[in-house]
């Protein structure tokens, strides 16, 4: 099946305007001795991307108090893994402006990984702040699938549409199943390797549907930070997706909130109240980045 995708993806239109940048920054970004001089004139070779990054950094979303004009002094206030989440988002918004069919709405969906990143985000200040960051890339591409699909084989995803709406109840990774023979969880987790993102990012992605098996693993006894970790970050993306959802930040293509499973609500380990403020945050969150990005 992996050959497979590869070569779907092979196929997507303009597929190097996405990664050529991000690829780079991921692959620096796993040598620690990487300068910031270095990652700044990276980032400085995509002028659009440069002025997107700023425009960013100044924004109240971040709250600094002092004007960043540089890519140095953005990735020295708010350090490599921020300033890769804000490259990120400045590529991906060209990803989205291919020309698709009228059926696929890419605009909602974006706005709705916009919705989940900024969801899985607010999750993790109360959770693990250490990965707050990499929640946030996660759930701006855990979708990333969809679009590949819709640009390569649309007619198959016209019949995915077709039986979800004729069907309230079917699930969209279940008809892709059936109707595809894989799921947009499966090649969004594969790009992600692509693109040389963490490999934790993989299984986020991968199981942003159903984290069942991360969930499992964290239940067993002497279980390793990472897969701790893991199953934290799969948790985040999974609950920030119906989040968005739930409230309408954006238009995914199944836009009905599925019911979360409740082991992974006890993995957040959230209270009522703490939820009653995530929700605030990410509403104000929502709003102050959509302006910064002049959606």
């Amino acid at each position: 099946m992996q050959h497979e995708i590869d070569s779907l993806i092979i196929k997507i239109k303009g597929i190097e305007t996405f990664p050529s940048v991000i690829q780079k920054i991921n692959s620096m970004l796993e040598d620690d001795s990487v300068s910031i001089k270095d990652l700044a004139q990276i980032i400085e070779k995509d002028p659009s991307i440069t002025a997107t990054v700023l425009r960013l950094s100044n924004s109240s979303y971040y709250g600094l108090r002092s004007k960043v004009t540089t890519i140095s002094r953005a990735i020295t206030i708010l350090g490599f893994n921020t300033v890769r989440n804000i490259t990120t988002s400045a590529s991906l918004m060209r990803f989205y402006s291919h020309n698709f069919p009228k059926e696929f709405d890419p605009k909602g969906l974006w706005h709705h990984c916009l919705g989940c990143a900024i969801s899985s985000k607010a999750l993790l200040l109360h959770t693990n702040d250490d990965i707050k960051e990499e929640a946030f890339i996660c759930g701006l591409i855990h979708d990333i699938g969809k679009v590949v699909q819709w640009q390569v084989i649309p007619d198959k995803m016209r019949l995915v549409l077709e039986k979800l709406k004729s069907n309230q109840e079917a699930t969209e990774i279940v008809v892709e199943k059936d109707i595809l023979g894989f799921t947009h969880a499966y090649v969004g987790a594969r790009l992600a390797q692509l693109w040389h993102f963490p490999e934790r990012y993989y299984h986020a992605i991968l199981l942003h549907h159903s984290p069942k098996p991360l969930i499992e693993q964290s239940e067993q006894k002497d279980i390793d930070n990472e897969t701790k970790l893991k199953s934290l970050l799969a948790a985040s993306i999974y609950i920030g997706n119906q989040l968005s959802k739930a409230l309408a930040l954006g238009s995914s293509t199944n836009k009905n909130p599925e019911f979360i499973d409740p082991d992974v609500w006890s993995l957040m380990a959230l209270s009522e109240k703490d939820l009653e403020n995530i929700i605030i945050t990410i509403k104000n969150n929502y709003l102050e980045m959509s302006r910064s990005l002049h959606l």
